[in-house]
């Protein structure tokens, strides 16, 4: 469903120079930092390459909220911190956090989670580019990251846009569809909503709720997500992207990406929906 090239070279180098030289000398000799307080918060897409196997790097829709939760949600993994999980050094471009990484056993119950944690540091340009180098502390595994913005996040949110059947395929297991199905509460109120969730596994689920993440009026499209799986309560967040060709990634279709864990990590929904039902 998505196809991701190789960052470019010289976009590398530019973004390089320019955090080379962003430092200013004001006439008394001492350095002045010219960056104003630098904002991660966004919907980022991009890779997480780990050293040990570059040839397969994790592709993520990410969103880091204005409070800096963190979600960066791939097909079978994902990448999630509370708020203040990211810190900008103030007058840098410097970025750090740590994120828990819930990568699927699939050898166990559908859907446990085995929880490491990346330690990240590297450099924002806000609403355009997270770069930077991260290890995985349980291993000490070294690899890196480059997540570019997106432009949906200052779209405003309304549940309504997200009505319908999305699909996940493959999930756990080839030939596992995971649907999703999102209905207004209330056709009058756009900013919460209903959504059921059903697999071929014979999952149990409960129906949950989808509201927008922020107070209705601001212009950020990002939504709080909850559901039952197995007995168990589900929260996380949700984003779209449309369709898009940008930085060697595309995005073929319309595409929802949802996050969702479980109190204790130990089971983690993760995907990237697209709408509508695959032959």
């Amino acid at each position: 469903m998505v196809a991701v090239h190789r960052i470019s070279f010289f976009l590398f180098l530019g973004i390089t120079v320019f955090f080379a030289f962003g430092c200013s000398e004001n006439s008394s000799g001492d350095i002045e930092p010219p960056f104003a307080e630098l904002e991660p918060s966004g919907v980022w897409l991009g890779n997480l390459i780990y050293e040990s196997d570059t040839a397969n790097p994790v592709f993520v829709i990410g969103v880091i909220t204005k409070e800096r939760e963190v979600r960066l949600i791939g097909e079978k993994r994902q990448y999630a911190g509370p708020e203040g999980s990211m810190h900008v050094t103030a007058g840098t471009p410097i970025l750090a956090g740590s994120l828990y990484d819930y990568q699927w056993d699939e050898a166990a119950t559908d859907y446990d989670a085995v929880e490491t944690v990346l330690s990240m540091s590297g450099y924002i340009a806000t609403r355009a580019l997270l770069l930077g180098a991260f290890h995985v502390q349980e291993t000490d595994e070294p690899g890196s990251f480059a997540l570019f913005y997106n432009t949906t996040y200052t779209e405003s949110p309304n549940v309504g846009d997200l009505v319908g059947e999305w699909q996940i395929d493959d999930v756990l297991h080839e030939g596992n569809t995971v649907s999703l199905f999102i209905s207004l509460s209330n056709v009058a109120d756009t900013t919460r909503g209903n959504i059921s969730v059903s697999d071929q596994l014979a999952n149990v689920y409960n129906t949950g709720t989808i509201e927008i993440h922020y107070s209705e009026g601001v212009p950020y499209n990002v939504y709080d997500v909850s559901f039952g799986l197995n007995g168990e309560e589900l929260a996380g967040l949700a984003t779209f992207v449309e369709e898009m060709n940008t930085e060697g990634i595309e995005i073929p279709t319309r595409t929802l990406a949802i996050g969702a864990t479980n109190e204790d990590g130990t089971r983690s929904f993760t995907g990237l929906a697209i709408e509508g039902i695959s032959d």
